[in-house]
């Protein structure tokens, strides 16, 4: 449909910024032709096979997958910003993680949890040289919640009610890695003739780029104070302490806040018998 194309304009502006905002590599030759692959930054994608025209650059961290593949095979749950490292969207998968075999409660049919912990939390830099944080939020749900199985057939919406406060859960985790934080540099400047510690302030991303500044402003101005400090070890060092801070965020009872938060969503307490205890679970 022309006129509500790209081509309305008629050759005026040509937008080559198009699939996930990347720039098509096109009529880029002498003769008119071109090569129709998608800049990404890391690398080429061709979107007419689906597939990157260099390997991964970090594919030794996907052994089980092929270095030419877009998004592990699975755009749907995974997207790849840059052509350099997948960075999964939250996933909900029904598992034994969630299996409880006498269930009281919405809390005892649900487990939501950031894929490896602390240690699944990665950073990595983007194609404009700034830091992205990336992480997996796994929302899990008891395998009997299926359809058709005994506690989906027993009890009519209680997979709602469960599905809505592990979501909860993992927008809890979400706003935890985007609230600002605040970190002790290791570094100390002179005011009014004391030293006083830098602090860096901001979301995790933030943080790092802004360390990354610093570390780099010391090196050029007085890099004997570094000693044989590594700029990789000095993020590192960073990125630990803001995950620390982080941490401190997800402690506490947090299933009042997702009750809350699903009863919000749900549309009030009536909405939701078995968390409010009207309806008591039916095993068998």
């Amino acid at each position: 449909m022309k006129g509500i194309s790209s081509q309305a304009l008629n050759g005026v502006a040509e937008n080559k910024y198009k699939y996930n905002g990347k720039e098509e590599q096109r009529m880029e030759f002498s003769d008119g032709s071109g090569l129709d692959w998608l800049d990404y930054g890391a690398r080429m994608y061709d979107a007419q096979i689906g597939r990157w025209h260099m390997v991964d650059g970090l594919s030794e961290k996907y052994f089980g997958a092929s270095p030419y593949i877009y998004a592990d095979n699975n755009s749907i749950n995974n997207i790849d910003p840059d052509g350099k490292e997948v960075k999964p969207t939250r996933t909900r998968v029904y598992h034994a993680d969630a299996l409880a075999f006498n269930p009281r409660n919405v809390h005892d049919l649900g487990k939501t949890y950031i894929d490896g912990g602390m240690n699944g939390v990665k950073y990595s830099k983007n194609n404009k040289g700034k830091y992205d944080v990336s992480l997996n939020i796994v929302e899990t749900l008891n395998p009997n919640l299926q359809p058709g199985r005994n506690l989906d057939r027993l009890n009519p919406g209680l997979v709602t009610e469960v599905s809505e406060h592990e979501r909860a859960h993992g927008d809890q985790i979400e706003e935890a890695f985007r609230s600002s934080l605040t970190v002790n540099s290791g570094f100390k400047m002179n005011s009014n003739n004391k030293p006083v510690e830098i602090k860096f302030s901001g979301q995790i991303d933030e943080i790092l780029n802004k360390a990354e500044k610093q570390y780099d402003e010391v090196k050029s101005s007085n890099p004997s104070a570094l000693g044989k400090l590594k700029k990789e070890d000095y993020i590192k060092f960073i990125f630990n302490e803001a995950l620390k801070e982080i941490a401190k965020n997800l402690v506490g009872d947090k299933e009042k806040d997702a009750n809350e938060r699903a009863e919000k969503k749900l549309g009030g307490k009536e909405k939701m018998p078995y968390t409010n205890g009207t309806l008591p679970i039916k095993l068998h």
